[in-house]
């Protein structure tokens, strides 16, 4: 199915039509936007929730990353765990001491 700005650009119609200036005709254009009703309730509810799923959604990914083989030296961070953490500070958006109380909620 075509996509809302698929449908923005069928339905913004433009007319417009242009002669020569010796026969002397104007140029018409008309506009038409359409817009769009909004689901609020529906809205409301993806914004009130967004986090949490995106948290869930992360866990779960981060999940299939496999720990590289280390053969020397002291043992690594799991890998998964960096990514999640990397992943989810740029997510929220705050430097990495604001971030840390939301690290450590994510933990338990």
């Amino acid at each position: 199915m075509p996509c809302k700005h698929i449908y923005a650009v069928e339905y913004l119609i433009i007319w417009q039509t242009e002669t020569d200036k010796q026969q002397n005709v104007t140029t018409k254009t008309e506009t038409v936007k359409v817009t769009y009703k909004q689901n609020w309730p529906a809205y409301n509810a993806a914004q009130t929730e967004e986090k949490e799923r995106f948290l869930v959604l992360l866990d779960a990914l981060c999940t299939l990353i496999d720990q590289p083989a280390q053969a020397k030296g002291r043992p690594p961070l799991p890998l998964a765990d960096m990514v999640f953490a990397c992943v989810y500070q740029v997510y929220s958006c705050f430097s990495s001491h604001r971030f840390m109380s939301d690290l450590r909620k994510a933990q338990t």
